[in-house]
């Protein structure tokens, strides 16, 4: 009787090794296919993801994943329903737009992150998420279904997931924008109010949002007030706060507030503050304390010619290129005196229309050492003054010395169509095209003419192509792909471009003469 107890117990110890190996194995082989739907995600491979997601969780069964591996089935789930919101995301906002695919895909997402949900309700990832897919639905079943009333309700989802996490600035953020969209002002004010207590930085993405506004500005004015209160944050609230104050004109009350946070953890000080700094003191009228700080912050930059760009373009928003050139000019006879300084002052000579004084800083460069920005600069400067021989000469000197600068070899294109120099103008065209960084629909438009002015129809056509891909809501382009196509009597296709530019502006009468002559 023993003997046989032993030998049932040895059986079941067995059967109990067997089914916690195989339990055991199951799942190792449910998180190798989760890890590579991961994967997946990384390189935006969706359907990969969502296929390996899939079949993760099919390869747990049921009562273990009841009972030994909720936690996994919790992340399949969240996983595949944030796989599915992207899905949803480019069927709605991509290139192959399409709402009712979009909704399908969201409605899915919303599926797989109840599910996760179920298993762990008090987790703030879940809950946001499920907002973020809720708000989807709501937009877009209001636009497939205007005359219903939405059954979507993202508000209660958002006030759960700040509930479990109070101080999550991207839950604050996406409610926001929620928000704004339905309107809600009220509860938006209350918001912006606290985001900008809770993380004062955050006031530099919200005022460069849609739904930003005076109204708005003022809750986050009396946020940042309250932040300093509590000391949160402080270096981050006196700046926005000056940045409020600069909106409102209050300069003195702005610098104030700048200075304020120079002084929090001045080691984090570097030339981008002294320059705003300088900015500001311009602003208030203390041209003195200006020049200062942005002799200050030159002196002081990592990025000297960046330093100098804002500097200067400071001046020339305040339309105040005079001031830069006497600001200039002193920090010359403090002994700054980089070639970078001729540039900007012959820059400063340029918008003034001053063009002797702005040649005399280039060619004072040119003496010591000839370089592609000064010849591009006098190709510029003879432009203006209509000398195409010099200009021609200049921009090719340009593009002698700077191979690789497109804007260099555009310029030199446009003096050499000037003079109808046509097949050099299309070749300079094309190098701007191979130099460009990337794609530019203003320099297809551009090479296109050349190919016009020498009766290259097809080729013009194909380059307004271009421009149109790159630039779809300027009507010009598909009328002059028509007037090409009509040059080489593909009148139907001519036909069908002019009736696009008509489309994004009905009412032109060229483009009404030119279908009225293809009919």
């Amino acid at each position: 009787m023993a003997t046989s107890l032993a030998k049932l117990t040895k059986i079941l110890l067995a059967i109990v090794l067997f089914v916690m190996l195989t339990a055991q194995g199951l799942l190792l082989y449910s998180r190798y296919i989760y890890q590579q739907g991961i994967n997946y995600t990384l390189d935006n491979a969706w359907d990969q993801a969502l296929a390996s997601f899939d079949k993760a969780e099919n390869i747990i069964p049921g009562l273990l994943g009841q009972y030994y591996a909720a936690w996994d089935l919790y992340r399949i789930n969240l996983a595949a329903g944030r796989i599915l919101n992207q899905i949803g995301l480019a069927y709605w906002t991509g290139k192959t737009e399409n709402p009712r695919k979009a909704f399908a895909a969201y409605l899915s997402a919303r599926t797989r992150l109840r599910q996760a949900e179920r298993i762990d309700p008090a987790t703030y990832e879940v809950a946001y998420s499920l907002a973020r897919t809720e708000t989807a639905l709501e937009v877009i079943y209001t636009g497939l279904y205007p005359e219903k009333r939405s059954p979507y309700n993202p508000d209660t989802l958002y006030r759960k997931a700040i509930r479990l996490r109070p101080n999550g600035i991207p839950i604050l953020y996406a409610y926001a924008g929620f928000l704004a969209y339905k309107g809600d002002e009220k509860k938006l004010c209350r918001l912006i109010r606290r985001m900008t207590e809770t993380l004062p930085s955050v006031y530099g993405k919200l005022k460069r949002e849609d739904f930003w506004s005076e109204t708005l500005m003022r809750q986050a004015e009396t946020g940042l007030l309250s932040a300093l209160e509590k000391d949160i944050s402080p270096r981050e609230a006196h700046q926005a706060l000056a940045d409020i104050y600069t909106q409102d004109g209050k300069y003195d009350q702005a610098v104030s507030e700048y200075q304020k946070s120079l002084d929090i953890r001045k080691f984090t000080n570097n030339w981008r503050n002294y320059i705003h700094m300088g900015q500001l003191q311009f602003l208030a009228g203390n041209i003195n304390e200006s020049n200062r700080w942005f002799s200050k912050g030159l002196q002081t930059a990592t990025d000297f010619k960046s330093a100098l760009n804002s500097v200067c373009y400071f001046f020339k928003r305040e339309e105040q290129s005079l001031e830069f050139i006497r600001f200039a000019a002193d920090i010359e006879r403090e002994g700054l005196n980089p070639p970078e300084i001729d540039f900007a002052i012959a820059r400063a000579w340029m918008d003034q229309k001053n063009y002797p004084l702005a040649k005399a800083r280039l060619l004072r460069l040119t003496e010591k050492n000839q370089t592609a920005e000064a010849c591009y600069l006098l190709a510029k400067i003879a432009q203006q003054e209509q000398d195409w021989d010099q200009m021609e000469l200049m921009a090719q000197k340009a593009t002698v010395l700077d191979q690789d600068n497109s804007t260099y070899f555009y310029l030199f294109s446009t003096v050499l169509q000037r003079q109808k120099k046509y097949p050099q103008a299309e070749a300079a065209a094309t190098k701007a095209l191979e130099k460009s960084q990337k794609e530019k629909s203003w320099l297809f438009n551009h090479r296109a003419w050349t190919f016009w002015a020498q009766q290259k129809y097809e080729a013009a056509a194909l380059d307004w192509k271009h421009a149109f891909d790159l630039k779809p809501d300027n009507p010009d382009f598909p009328y002059r792909i028509a007037q090409c196509y009509e040059r080489v009597a593909r009148f139907e296709e001519a036909q069908t471009y002019v009736t696009k530019a008509l489309d994004l502006s009905p009412d032109n009468a060229s483009y009404q003469k030119l279908i009225q002559r293809l009919k």
